[in-house]
């Protein structure tokens, strides 16, 4: 009898689906009082629109003698990006997010080589544990939302046309793709879970802290 066992990668086998959901959980936040930790405001949102407006658009670029697919959305949120960090992050700044960003980018890749080569060392699936990972190395690099997501960005895109150009024509890299998408904001949703996960043990740590030096100053033992 034939068995069809589940895998995590079934949740995102039409392209573009995860990033659709992802941003709809995170439209929802935002409209209800989260935007602060989900890191969204009026001008990510604007950039999103655009994005979604110029998704169809794709050019074919060679770099090293190798067709790279580049898509214009990722152009406009690299725009954007750019604007922000060259408004809001001094020299220093930049360059540790520079190379907090060339190292998650290394591993990235690193895991997509091997997934391709021979899928069989994975913990979730392999269309899923690159992103997790990812998420994972930008919530422990920073806490801020702006961050995690340029940091992100650029790892990403960094796999991705390092896979391409390392391959010898069997893979063309596609920055910019509905899959590529997909592996990005998987990513960074699990930068911003982590992140505020954290911020909640930090305050309700705070929290009980605050009380148990309160009750030593009035003269009581701690409490029990």
């Amino acid at each position: 009898m034939a068995h069809n066992s589940f895998t995590w990668g079934d949740l995102a086998v039409n392209e573009g689906y995860l990033s659709f959901w992802i941003m709809i959980m995170a439209f929802i936040l935002m409209t209800t009082g989260w935007a602060e930790y989900v890191g969204a405001g009026r001008s990510r949102l604007i950039v999103a629109v655009l994005c979604l407006f110029a998704q169809p658009f794709h050019y074919l670029v060679p770099i090293y003698g190798a067709a790279v697919e580049i898509y214009a959305s990722i152009i406009i949120v690299a725009a954007a990006v750019c604007w922000s960090f060259r408004r809001g992050a001094d020299g220093e700044s930049r360059r540790y997010l520079l190379l907090c960003a060339c190292l998650t980018g290394i591993i990235l890749g690193a895991i997509q080589k091997l997934y391709r080569l021979d899928p069989v060392f994975f913990w979730l699936d392999p269309a899923w544990d690159g992103g997790l990972l990812g998420g994972l190395l930008a919530a422990a690099f920073s806490v801020k939302p702006g961050h995690q997501f340029g940091i992100l960005l650029l790892a990403v895109a960094m796999a991705e046309l390092a896979n391409g150009l390392l391959s010898s024509g069997t893979y063309m890299a596609r920055i910019g793709s509905l899959a590529w998408w997909d592996s990005f904001w998987l990513a960074f949703a699990c930068a911003r879970l982590i992140s505020i996960a954290f911020h909640l043990l930090r305050a309700s740590y705070s929290k009980v802290a605050g009380e148990e030096a309160a009750w030593r100053n009035k003269g009581g033992s701690s409490p029990k």
